[in-house]
């Protein structure tokens, strides 16, 4: 079947919790994505493949899956299709469950999903905010403290939950407002310097942030 040796490819990238770090992602976790093969005559096709999956078959077979499902397809996919709608957009993860002091807010334009354990934001359409102008908002010190107060726990970790991640306030920019205009372009340019490894650019960002709030 050509189509199935010609199609896209079946190993992909994908973000995980432990791959967030700061401002970027710190690499990406590969899995193997078969639900479109639907046939074992099929996945034979895919001889390195059917090896590699092949040594976990027993387990896999264990798992509860649908009807129609075979035991090299995924027991559970959520919004697959709208990762790979934006997998080539600007994008933030951050870990669902984190037990760091402060947050994790990742930024990438790589053509990457996200696993389970992480929680993905893209930009809506009405925004005009630079996305790295979100993500050093998100990062500011002010949302960290918000978010300490406001957002969920479980024990000793913070929760990144859509429900309450989608509660942070945004401080959107006043167009019209050339000071703030200034600020957002600021911010965005030294946010693209921390992600190129300027580190002491964070404080840098705090402050116009708080000048913004304030």
């Amino acid at each position: 079947n050509e189509d199935i040796l010609s199609s896209p490819k079946l190993v992909i990238d994908f973000v995980k919790a432990k791959n967030c770090a700061r401002f970027s992602i710190s690499g990406s976790s590969k899995y193997v994505f078969l639900d479109r093969i639907k046939s074992l005559d099929e996945l034979s096709l895919l001889p390195n493949i059917k090896k590699k999956v092949s040594q976990w078959k027993e387990q896999l077979a264990k798992r509860y899956m649908t009807d129609s499902g075979e035991w090299w397809n995924w027991a559970t996919v959520r919004n697959f299709d709208l990762f790979k709608e934006k997998s080539q957009d600007s994008k933030i993860f951050v870990p669902c469950m984190d037990r760091s002091e402060v947050q994790r807010f990742s930024h990438t334009k790589n053509a990457v999903y996200g696993s389970g354990d992480v929680l993905m934001i893209t930009k809506k359409s009405n925004i005009r905010e630079d996305m790295l102008f979100v993500l050093a908002w998100l990062n500011s010190s002010f949302i960290n403290k918000w978010y300490h107060i406001k957002g969920s726990k479980k024990g000793q970790r913070i929760q990144y939950t859509q429900s309450y991640v989608s509660k942070i306030p945004f401080r959107m920019i006043n167009w019209d407002n050339k000071d703030e205009v200034d600020t957002h372009n600021r911010i965005v340019s030294l946010v693209s310097e921390l992600i190129s490894g300027n580190a002491a650019n964070e404080e840098k960002i705090d402050a116009l942030i708080d000048k913004l709030i304030k």
